[in-house]
């Protein structure tokens, strides 16, 4: 009878653990290893643990619900103030789509006319661009047909052994890494006419005429003859 006395005077508002637990006051302490009602395995700890994950659990709900209600209050203010702020623009909007018509008929109007000013302004441009393209061209066929040439064999047999371009005349040039200097031009191979001449300069890849068609070599310039 004592320990029910006891029981009835244990706080109930205090946070609950299993040491204050009333049957734990009454009964006594708990063999170890073991909760009464939890049958073994169970610690203290881990009563413990649950009991306070439960009531965050719990926070947690209280929480959600309360951020639910204000969501919908929020969302039906927001529904009032779009239908109210549509219908003050009901009135207006003849008027203000009058003068939006309006302003897009004179932009439309502008455009139109810069739009012709610019194609016509395009067509002189476009004009003077293919007259100077023309011209452009006209002077690199010239010049290209200026530099053509034939190459003579450098032994002074005055055999035209090739048909070439003429590509450099400065001494300071170099051609396959040598310089060309005060006697050679750098010139570009056309058309072999004697295929077996040997190249005054050869390197390891070029030894006769025949293997430098299309490419750029030294020829001696006293045996280089303008078309």
């Amino acid at each position: 009878m004592l320990k029910l006395l006891c029981m009835e005077g244990i706080a109930t508002d205090g946070p609950k653990t299993i040491s204050d637990d009333a049957v734990a006051q009454v009964v006594g302490k708990e063999h170890r290893g073991r909760v009464r009602g939890l049958g073994f395995g169970v610690t203290p700890t881990k009563v413990q643990a649950s009991v306070v994950g439960k009531k965050t659990t719990m926070q947690l709900q209280e929480n959600m619900n309360n951020l639910k209600q204000q969501f919908i209050e929020l969302q039906n203010a927001f529904v009032n103030m779009q239908a109210n702020v549509g219908g003050a623009n009901v009135g207006g909007a003849t008027v203000e789509g009058r003068t939006h018509t309006s302003s897009l008929h004179h932009q439309l109007q502008y455009s139109s006319a810069s739009n012709r000013e610019g194609n016509s302004k395009g067509v002189k441009i476009v004009k003077s661009s293919s007259k100077a393209v023309a011209s452009t061209s006209q002077i690199g066929d010239s010049q290209r047909e200026s530099n053509k040439c034939k190459l003579l064999h450098w032994i002074g047999s005055g055999e035209v052994v090739a048909e070439a371009e003429i590509d450099c005349t400065d001494p300071t040039a170099s051609v396959h890494h040598m310089i060309l200097g005060p006697y050679c031009w750098r010139v570009c191979v056309k058309k072999i006419l004697v295929s077996k001449v040997p190249l005054m300069r050869p390197t390891s890849d070029l030894q006769i005429l025949e293997d430098a068609r299309g490419t750029f070599i030294a020829w001696p310039s006293k045996y280089i003859i303008r078309n």
